[in-house]
């Protein structure tokens, strides 16, 4: 049986990535609360980003935050003018392609550019009508904002408890 010492030892050499648990709970669970008090159509689309930009420090969930945002507003541009061009005459495979094709490019030059093929996809999954590629393209811009943020704060308050 460990001793009360011994869990404290164990606690104390393993602080770094129990605050970054913490982090990750924090992040996901406030991006979901307030994506659900917003009303955004998909909450999680927040809880996601909040639990891959978590970090133990404030400096890298801003990095990666930004990167995520970047990455989602060019896939969000692009799935808004790949899903507009439905109404061009040209097949969803040749759209598809003329989508990920770029995209896919910009994330194996850039690997933070990662997000910009889910978010394009997203956006070009939405239905035809010309308004919800424009929809779909705010909301996933809304909620991965959010998601970011939220895990930017969090991880600077616990940079500012880890200090003291």
């Amino acid at each position: 049986m460990m001793s009360w010492k011994s869990v404290a030892a164990t606690l104390s050499q393993r602080r770094r990535e129990l605050l970054l648990a913490l982090g990750i709970v924090l992040a996901t669970v406030l991006s979901f609360v307030i994506a659900s008090g917003l009303h955004l159509a998909q909450p999680y689309w927040s809880v996601i980003t909040a639990a891959i930009v978590a970090r133990t420090t404030a400096t890298g969930a801003v990095r990666s935050g930004f990167q995520r945002l970047l990455g989602t507003l060019a896939g969000a541009a692009l799935g808004f003018f790949a899903a507009l061009g439905r109404g061009s005459g040209l097949s969803d495979v040749v759209l598809l392609t003329l989508l990920v094709a770029p995209l896919a490019v910009a994330a194996a030059l850039r690997l933070e550019l990662r997000a910009a093929l889910v978010a394009g996809l997203i956006v070009f999954s939405t239905t035809a009508a010309p308004a919800a590629p424009a929809e779909a393209a705010m909301a996933r811009i809304l909620e991965v904002s959010l998601g970011a943020i939220v895990a930017a704060l969090v991880s600077l308050g616990l940079a500012i408890v880890a200090r003291q």
